[in-house]
This record gives structure tokens, C-alpha cells and sequence, in this order.
């Protein structure tokens, strides 16, 4: 082999052996930092940041596309104390999306534990969809009835 051909092999080894390095790097070490920010709320953060939605004006009460109705109440939690003001100020906003979201659906669209994160899911989308700042980090559904409307 020539000196040439040695040169090129080895600068060929050396960029694979960092290649692999910086995506060991990257894929193990750099999710670990991603979850270390994504820390759960305290529980005096959660209150803080909460806001009460369907309680203080009264439940969510509309019909279903089914031959049903609704009573829903929740909580949103923000990220931050301005997300919770923004949202307090928001709330008839966020009702009328409850109510639109809640009109398209059938009540076995809410039945189980998986339908009804499917819901809040939906809805934190929807919600962080119309704030300016900050962001939903948890929709909680703290009630909700489905009555047959017959």
C-alpha cells in the first residue's frame, strides 16, 4: 500500500470513529438533557399555574353529535404565570372550543380511560393553538357526564 492510499485510509477511520462519537453523543447523552428539562410541575407550581375552567361560570353543558348531552368542568395548566393570565383572560375562547370540539363527537367517543386522553390531548392542541405565549402543559378533566338526551 502507498504512503498515500495509508494517509486516506486513516483520515477516512478517523472521521467514521468521530462520526460515531458525536451521534452516540447526540442520540444518549442529548435526550437525557431533553427529559432533565422537561421536569414534572411541583405541586405548588400546579397551582399556580392552574386555571379552572366549566367551575367558576358554571359547567360545559352541550349536546353531543350523538342523541346526548354533556356536563363537562376542567382544569388547564400552564407553563408559567403569564400562560395562566393570558388563559384566564381566554376562557370564553376556550369554551367555545370545549363546545365546537364536544358538538362533532358521539358519546362513546368519551367512554375510557384511553378516549377520554385522546379528548384532552385534542384539546391542549386546540388551546395552545390561541395563545400568544407560553403553553398548555396539561389538560385535567376534573368532571364529566353524558346523559342520554332522549
Amino acid at each position: 500500500m502507498s504512503k498515500l492510499m495509508k494517509m486516506v485510509l486513516a483520515l477516512v477511520l478517523t472521521i467514521a470513529a468521530l462520526g460515531g462519537v458525536g451521534a452516540y453523543l447526540f442520540i444518549f447523552k442529548g435526550s437525557e438533557d431533553v427529559h432533565a428539562a422537561e421536569k414534572p410541575l411541583s405541586a405548588k407550581e400546579l397551582a399556580e399555574y392552574s386555571v379552572k375552567g366549566g367551575e367558576e361560570g358554571g359547567s360545559i353543558v352541550t349536546n353531543l353529535y350523538s342523541p346526548h348531552f354533556v356536563v363537562v368542568n376542567y382544569s388547564l395548566v400552564g407553563d408559567s404565570k403569564e400562560t395562566k393570565e393570558e388563559l384566564e383572560t381566554k376562557l370564553d375562547v376556550v369554551k367555545s372550543l370545549y363546545i365546537s370540539t364536544l358538538s362533532g363527537m358521539k358519546s362513546d367517543d368519551l367512554k375510557g380511560p384511553e378516549k377520554l386522553q385522546a379528548f384532552e390531548d385534542t384539546m391542549q392542541t386546540k388551546i395552545n393553538e390561541i395563545l400568544e405565549e407560553g403553553k398548555v402543559v396539561d389538560v385535567l378533566t376534573t368532571d364529566l357526564k353524558v346523559q342520554d338526551a332522549r
